[in-house]
């Protein structure tokens, strides 16, 4: 066994921990980029986050309000413009659809999901809501119009409505509209469980939109989903701004 004088001992514990924190370095980096928010994140450092906050879901009761405050403070620090697998998503879309946005699926696990929207001038998405969901959008490039709405009352109201020899079961609720906007780069607009769940949305010229939600799509919270036609000259409580609407309950 070779024998090492004291010096030399710590000469070469000196060069092995210089090497052992010359490669906990980057990863010291990169925690650190994961755990602040306050820093800029890549793209990893960005899922790591919101991974983390949409474990909030789980609490009982469900903050919506706290958990989308998070989750905005995240993407306020977030540059997608500059992320590859954003830019390499943008500049392959086409519109493939005419007349009617396209999506991007970025990444999805249970608790959660981010996709990309794309818009051309004139394309829209019509009021539709998202059962047990909350999320936040930020745009990218562009400028969309983003309406958004509480369901506050069900009316005893029913009609049947047929269509392609099938029997659709209409039903009338009470919408309050919660906010109206025009966003832009950098804009952000989000959704609770329940107020503002419903939203719509207008592009006013070519847009790319970051879409989040939690828990991610699944086979529940789509089934139950619903779209809803708005009658803007039905306005039932002015102050409020409560308008009536319209939704298929049923197809027979």
């Amino acid at each position: 066994m070779e024998h090492y004088s004291k010096r030399e001992f710590m000469r070469l514990s000196l060069m092995g921990f210089m090497g052992i924190v010359a490669g906990i370095s980057p990863l010291c980096n990169y925690a650190v980029a994961a755990n602040h928010p306050s820093k800029s994140l890549n793209w990893d450092a960005f899922l790591s986050r919101i991974r983390e906050i949409a474990q909030m879901q789980y609490h009982k009761p469900w903050n919506n309000t706290s958990q989308l405050a998070a989750m905005i403070d995240v993407l306020k620090n977030c540059h997608f413009a500059e992320y590859d697998i954003i830019k390499n998503a943008i500049n392959a879309y086409s519109d493939r659809t005419p007349h009617v946005f396209e999506h991007d699926l970025l990444y999805k696990e249970y608790e959660f999901q981010i996709s990309l929207l794309h818009f051309e001038k004139g394309e829209e998405i019509t009021p539709h809501d998202h059962p047990e969901m909350c999320g936040v959008m930020s745009v990218i490039s562009g400028e969309i119009f983003v309406s958004n709405y509480t369901r506050t009352e069900d009316l005893d109201k029913t009609r049947m409505v047929n269509h392609n020899q099938k029997n659709m079961i209409i039903k009338s609720c009470l919408l309050k509209k919660e906010s109206e906007q025009m966003l832009r780069s950098g804009n952000l607009s989000s959704l609770e469980t329940r107020k503002g769940n419903i939203h719509a949305l207008t592009a006013h010229s070519q847009s790319h939109i970051i879409d989040i939600f939690t828990p991610a799509y699944n086979l529940v919270n789509e089934q139950s989903s619903l779209w809803y036609h708005i009658d803007h000259n039905k306005l039932q409580d002015q102050d409020r701004e409560t308008f009536v609407a319209e939704y298929v309950a049923s197809i027979e």
